[in-house]
């Protein structure tokens, strides 16, 4: 009787840990739906370019709708990206969350040729390293090519070159991966 009760002290006292150790447990960070990104780009003047792309079926087998607008030539822009659900209803703002998120995410911004435009992140995170929901553009030159935008999810910031644009080094999984046409005239 004595071993029946040792077990039964045992079983219990290994459930307790089970049910004590169920509030450590992290909830999942599940991946969100974005079928809709939207660069927006102002001059000293106040005129806006915008870069957009949107998926009216997200991964269905519809083709997404891309428009540029023509940037001016040797220009310095204020911007921000946005990222948007439009698949529920209503809309989800997946920028808000990428910001109050910051630490654990950066956008790269990659253009195909060079030379081309500059983009410097404009934003940080509460650890100062760059997020690039905010940027600023120099245009530079005339320039016909594209932009590679890419939002990752828990890249190490830490990594040689990240903090600068560079996303050799950074890891995590990938949120975004759009590429762009991007004319400068």
């Amino acid at each position: 009787m004595n071993k029946l009760n040792g077990y039964i002290l045992l079983l219990g006292a290994g459930l307790m840990l089970l049910v004590s150790c169920k509030d450590d447990v992290k909830p999942v960070n599940e991946e969100e739906v974005i079928n809709e990104v939207t660069i927006r780009l102002k001059d000293d003047h106040n005129r806006e370019y915008n870069l957009e792309y949107r998926d009216a079926d997200g991964s269905g087998p519809g083709v997404p709708v891309i428009k540029s607008d023509t940037l001016p030539t040797n220009t310095n822009l204020q911007g921000n990206i946005s990222l948007l659900n439009t698949l529920v209803s209503p809309t989800e703002d997946i920028t808000a969350e990428v910001s109050e998120e910051g630490t654990a995410h950066q956008f790269f911004y990659v253009f195909t040729d060079s030379p081309a435009p500059v983009i410097q992140y404009a934003d940080m995170d509460a650890d100062g390293y760059p997020i690039g929901i905010e940027i600023q553009c120099n245009t530079g030159d005339a320039y016909d090519g594209s932009l590679r935008v890419v939002l990752r999810h828990q890249p190490n910031k830490k990594g040689t070159g990240v903090a600068t644009g560079d996303m050799t080094q950074a890891g995590g999984s990938t949120d975004v991966d759009i590429l762009l046409p991007i004319v400068v005239r």
